[in-house]
């Protein structure tokens, strides 16, 4: 009798778990974990530099999350192509570059919940290297875009 020490136990199969659930339900779970994340770390933000709510770029780098989190909740996505569903955590990332850039110098370790939205691309399975490459380009430019873009 042989035994397969590889075999995924039930009650950890996410994909097929995942699989299960609503197009629309998918989208908003997958988003779930930036949004929980982000709202703690704006209480925090809250508490700790009240400054930062008067910051155009972290004013609409939570916008853009939030809209892209009703988006999630709100199109059809059983009837979108597959491509569709980098829509949001690209949105994601626009908004994370928001963030960061709108709060260079205070909040510069936002920068590492863009894993949340490059896991949800890597984890989709479509165009796998296009997913590395697009992951890869805009990590690069929420660090180093505010840099070229400021005036020293």
């Amino acid at each position: 009798m042989s035994v397969n020490m590889w075999r995924i136990p039930p009650s950890l199969d996410f994909h097929r778990r995942f699989g299960r659930l609503s197009p629309r339900l998918q989208m908003l779970c997958a988003q779930l974990p930036l949004v929980a994340t982000l709202g703690v770390i704006t209480l925090a933000w809250t508490a700790l530099f009240p400054q930062l709510f008067s910051s155009p770029g972290v004013l609409t780098g939570l916008g853009i999350i939030a809209a892209a989190t009703a988006v999630a909740g709100l199109l059809p996505w059983g009837r979108l192509p597959a491509w569709s569903t980098w829509i949001i955590p690209l949105l994601d990332l626009l908004g994370i570059g928001f963030l960061y850039s709108g709060g260079q110098g205070l909040i510069t370790g936002v920068s590492l919940v863009q894993l949340f939205p490059v896991v949800w691309m890597a984890w989709s399975r479509v165009a796998p290297r296009a997913a590395v490459v697009l992951t890869v380009l805009s990590a690069l430019l929420i660090v180093w875009g505010p840099i070229f873009a400021s005036d020293g």
